[in-house]
């Protein structure tokens, strides 16, 4: 219906109830529903198509990462890679550059360049408390691919230290961060060959709800519970 009917509206109350309807399969996929990936990356895709996402030539940084994670989280890395480089020139200059080689490091790492991932974080801005979680996570994620593990000691270390001082999150939420830390810990001091410890690690894992890349904490240790 909305598709049917979404010409009759002017062009803000357009934005409102595409906007809507993205939140809402968001709400779907942060609940479980990832069948709905695929719908808000068509949504998202239909307000770029139809110039309805870029109202006064401006495009919110927060949007602006969001597009890029949902294009990767369906595979769509070239288009990724297309509207990071077509789009920026609208996000807010005080903004951009941190948006930008964010959404950068995000699409290397989905492409599993994982040195290239550090070489964009490297250009991160880290005093907003978001782009800090979210880098950490990536450089986390990226030096165990690169069996970095000095460095990824000291990461973890350091990491550990500013979820337990930083103010500004919520016990549960520096709770979700924390577990990373503890998983991923576990992970490096595991071999393949120590089945049953991999096995219980994975069943921990999967029995906390919230836990940071926890998809990616399950496919390292199911990797090490195949490898002979």
């Amino acid at each position: 219906m909305m598709k049917e009917h979404i010409y009759l509206f002017p062009k803000e109350e357009v934005k409102e109830i595409y906007a809507t309807a993205i939140s809402y399969c968001i709400n779907k996929v942060n609940k479980g529903s990832f069948d709905f990936q695929k719908e808000t990356f068509s949504l998202y895709k239909e307000t770029i198509d139809n110039n309805i996402i870029i109202l006064e030539k401006e495009l919110s940084a927060t949007t602006f990462r969001n597009i890029v994670q949902i294009a990767l989280r369906v595979e769509e890395f070239d288009w990724a890679e297309i509207f990071i480089n077509d789009y920026a020139q609208y996000v807010d200059p005080k903004y951009r550059d941190n948006a930008v080689m964010f959404s950068l490091a995000r699409l290397e790492f989905y492409r599993k360049n994982f040195g290239k991932v550090l070489d964009h974080l490297n250009k991160v801005n880290y005093d907003d408390v978001w782009y800090n979680l979210g880098s950490k996570t990536l450089q986390i994620a990226s030096y165990y691919e690169l069996d970095e593990f000095d460095a990824l000691e000291s990461l973890l270390q350091a990491f550990k230290m500013y979820i337990r001082r930083e103010k500004s999150l919520t016990d549960d939420r520096k709770d979700t961060y924390l577990y990373l830390i503890k998983f991923t810990t576990s992970l490096m001091k595991l071999s393949y060959k120590e089945k049953d410890k991999l096995i219980k690690l994975k069943a921990e894992i999967e029995g906390i709800k919230g836990v940071v890349s926890k998809p990616w904490l399950l496919e390292k240790v199911e990797g090490l519970i195949g490898k002979k």
